[in-house]
């Protein structure tokens, strides 16, 4: 019986025989009934895999633009983020003085520290989603291991 054809993988209405199949509370005598086939061969079918790899790769490709939008999500945060550390520490304040006024540097550092501390959340979760970070209980190292900050600090074109 290895060359036997899978009469359900060759039907018509596959589709929703598989959707039925993989329901909640799905009742296969029912849904064999339903698309006149007989019970051993729905179940062949089930048993046979014949279901679970269309589930898994449809899981799979799910899974792949859940990960992406929320990849997409974490960008547009960062550049939120980003721009408010730029801005907090590219304040600037006027003042007047004997010779009229004067525009002197007036960073806002404990915004731009918080918002720092933000952008690090930020990198450890979008490493999480990307796989770069692991557990200790993941990589199988419990002791000497150590941790990296990576830190955002604007130039604001102070270097030029």
């Amino acid at each position: 019986m290895a060359g036997r054809k899978c009469t359900i993988c060759d039907h018509p209405k596959r589709k929703d025989i598989d959707k039925l199949c993989v329901a909640d509370g799905a009742v296969f005598r029912s849904i064999a009934k339903q698309f006149s086939l007989s019970n051993p061969a729905l179940l062949r079918h089930i048993n046979g895999g014949h279901i679970a790899l269309k589930v898994s790769k449809a899981v799979k490709a799910h899974d792949i633009v859940e990960a992406d939008n929320l990849l997409n999500e974490i960008t547009e945060v960062e550049k939120i983020t980003k721009q408010i550390i730029d801005s907090a520490l590219s304040q600037k304040t006027t003042i007047e003085t004997e010779k009229g006024k004067k525009t002197i540097d007036t960073p806002d550092h404990k915004t731009a520290l918080k918002a720092i501390d933000t952008r690090g959340k930020q990198i450890e979760l979008k490493g999480k989603i990307l796989g770069a970070f692991r557990s200790d209980k993941e990589s199988g190292q419990n002791k000497g291991s150590s941790e990296s900050v990576v830190i955002y600090i604007p130039d604001n074109g102070r270097d030029k």
